[in-house]
């Protein structure tokens, strides 16, 4: 089989790919959405996730270390933020797993935990290997290993 025919992951028809349903993006396998991102998300899509999170422009964009909003609304991010939007969209999702409902995940994103130093979730995730350690983090939790 050539790399011309492969196609990464499927999505499961019912569960889909991580931060998607979150984001409200259309992508049926890791290759669409890697090509989503590339393309670069929509302002819209970064207000509704911060609607969720229930954060300002301002805490959002010191949290991903990326001036997001001085665009205008039918501009689209880079690559590199909506990379960055997305492992926030993930990070939520997983927490909403974790807690249960939208509120407890935001409550536990933002709460700082002694696992990341002392850090909340959102903020030590900073980073991809933060955001990696967070997602480990729920992982653990979910096993019922106390950390």
């Amino acid at each position: 089989m050539g790399l011309e025919r492969y196609h990464p992951t499927t999505t499961h028809p019912v569960f889909g790919l991580p931060g998607t349903h979150i984001l409200q993006l259309e992508a049926r396998s890791l290759h669409d959405l890697t090509q989503q991102l590339e393309m670069g998300l929509l302002h819209e899509t970064v207000t509704r996730l911060l609607m969720l999170l229930e954060l300002t422009p301002v805490t959002f964009q010191q949290h991903i270390g990326l001036h997001l909003f001085n665009r205008r609304k039918n501009q689209r991010l880079t690559a590199r933020a909506s990379e960055r939007v997305y492992r926030y969209a993930c990070l939520f999702e997983r927490a909403m797993q974790l807690t249960g409902t939208q509120e407890a995940a935001r409550t536990w994103l933002k709460t700082p935990n002694a696992a990341l130093g002392g850090e909340t979730p959102l903020q030590y995730a900073r980073t991809e290997l933060g955001g990696q350690l967070v997602q480990h983090l729920i992982t653990a939790l979910e096993d019922g290993v106390v950390v």
